[in-house]
């Protein structure tokens, strides 16, 4: 990217996305470093299969008025923390076993106006079938999810964060993509970035694993990665005919 914008080209602007994104999904997307996955969750041999052209969901339209038909959706929602963005996720779960996961929308919000983000959601209501949204609470988070109460209600589950809960989340995560059981537009590409940022540490203790995402207050958190796990969090661990996680695997190989 530099080197284009060295060479004249001027439709990006290189501070803007560095901005936008964590140091790691930047050089992943614009500065041809690869990733080196060695401390993370995800590998991208398995985050790369699940990127598809999605011209071969005939059943999902995003130009109409109801996308989706009345099929149920699924919702996850990563509030911002300083300096980057909130994400918003729509993800439509299997209804078959041939079927796989689908992110269908991913939506950035930028600022810390909780009711205006609440009611781009109430809109995103409107539009599609949800069945469950899962809300981090931490920060803004409480104030939208205490500002959609009025139309979600029966859907919306507030996520609190403790080790156990961001344990599971990533782990869930991490089945799902190493099962192939997940897949999102190919041309996404801050969502596999996302999910590579995520790496595994311990504890100020040492005692105990945990995962965190490579950020600063002046750039991302893994909103997508985050999100998604939000809306993969109404299926449980075991669910049935759950297969084995290589990462599981690997982890009690180290």
């Amino acid at each position: 990217m530099e080197d284009a914008i060295a060479g004249g080209f001027n439709l990006a602007n290189i501070e803007k996305l560095r901005n936008r994104y964590n140091t790691a999904t930047f050089n992943m997307l614009y500065m041809c470093v690869f990733v080196d996955s060695k401390d993370s969750v995800f590998s991208f041999s398995d985050l790369e299969a699940c990127g598809v052209e999605v011209d071969t969901w005939q059943d999902h339209n995003p130009d109409a008025a109801r996308p989706f038909g009345d099929r149920p959706v699924w919702g996850g929602f990563d509030p911002a923390r300083s300096g980057d963005l909130s994400c918003f996720v729509i993800v439509a779960p299997p209804m078959f076993a041939v079927e796989k996961f689908r992110v269908l929308k991913v939506i950035y919000w930028k600022g810390m106006n909780f009711r205006y983000q609440a009611k781009q959601i109430e809109q995103l209501f409107k539009k599609y079938n949800f069945t469950y949204l899962g809300v981090d609470v931490t920060g803004i988070g409480q104030g939208v999810f205490d500002n959609i109460q009025h139309f979600a209600m029966r859907v919306a589950v507030a996520i609190r964060y403790d080790l156990n809960t961001k344990n599971k989340l990533v782990l869930k995560a991490a089945d799902v993509v190493e099962s192939q059981r997940i897949e999102w537009d190919k041309n996404l590409k801050e969502i596999p970035a996302s999910f590579m940022s995520v790496r595994r540490t311990t504890t100020q203790s040492g005692n105990a694993m945990t995962f965190v995402a490579d950020r600063s207050q002046d750039t991302g958190h893994a909103e997508a990665f985050w999100a998604i796990t939000h809306a993969l969090h109404n299926e449980p661990l075991n669910y049935e005919n759950k297969p084995k996680s290589r990462w599981n695997l690997r982890n009690k190989a180290a």
